[in-house]
């Protein structure tokens, strides 16, 4: 992983990445650059997510069917509204830690759409989504 830069807002970025867990390294570093608010979409409980990155420094949303206040329904509509509800006030980065997952959950096809309903809803404004994910994940063999 090279050293974090600040991602164009108004747009989503995909993030390779061989060492799913050393991407955190690099967004502690692009928190430290942008001074923005980051929201944390993951499967990672907040426990897992705590040994990281600070908490206390990001929004943050667990991917379960448990209910809790820190969890949010993996549904892609549910994703959906939470970020377009999201995106209305001020801006900053949406860090997307689950694409294999959604992928295995709801399909290629219709994560692809969620994908692209999340490029219309942040161009031109003052938020960007960033997707990190393993090359491997998608390999045929």
């Amino acid at each position: 992983m090279q050293t974090a830069s600040v991602p164009a807002v108004g747009r989503i970025h995909s993030i390779q990445t061989d060492d799913p867990m050393g991407s955190y390294l690099w967004l502690q570093q692009m928190i430290k650059l942008s001074g923005t608010e980051l929201v944390v979409l993951t499967r990672l409980s907040p426990q897992r997510l705590d040994q990281l990155i600070r908490l206390e420094d990001i929004e943050y949303r667990w991917l379960s069917e448990k209910d809790d206040s820190s969890t949010l329904e993996p549904t892609l509509e549910r994703l959906n509204q939470f970020i377009i509800d999201r995106i209305e006030n001020t801006g900053g980065h949406i860090w997307i830690d689950a694409v294999e997952y959604l992928i295995s959950m709801h399909g290629f096809d219709a994560t692809l759409n969620f994908i692209r309903r999340c490029a219309d809803a942040v161009a031109g404004g003052e938020w960007a989504v960033l997707l990190p994910f393993s090359p491997l994940a998608f390999d045929s063999t």
